[in-house]
């Protein structure tokens, strides 16, 4: 499941034909000596995977990710994410801690 909320007022438009979520286009694009500062989005996402089958037991692995997406333009973005995730019902106890992982990422978005 995957939630966002446009702080700066802008939205995201779905392409029917394509079945998709088009890009946010900020009212005010970046950089700020040209009038704006881009649009910022707030985000939360919760996925999970099983991972076993037949003979294989890789457990399953839950995640939540926090993130903040800054939208310079329609067609560059910045990410910061924050996830937790957890690996349960795993046959073999997790090999470094109690499964649980927290990753911090910072990633750089061209939309084409």
């Amino acid at each position: 499941g995957y939630g966002s909320w446009i702080l700066t007022g802008e939205h995201r438009n779905y392409d029917t034909a394509k079945a998709l979520f088009a890009g946010v286009e900020p009212r005010k694009r970046f950089p700020p000596w040209r009038g704006g500062w881009g649009a910022w989005e707030a985000a939360l996402r919760y996925s999970c995977i099983d991972l076993n089958d037949g003979d294989a037991a890789g457990g399953e692995e839950r995640n939540l990710t926090a993130a903040l997406n800054w939208h310079l333009t329609g067609h560059y973005r910045l990410m910061f994410n924050y996830i937790n995730a957890k690996v349960i019902d795993r046959a073999a106890p997790p090999a470094v801690g109690d499964g649980r992982e927290q990753t911090y990422a910072v990633r750089f978005f061209y939309w084409f």
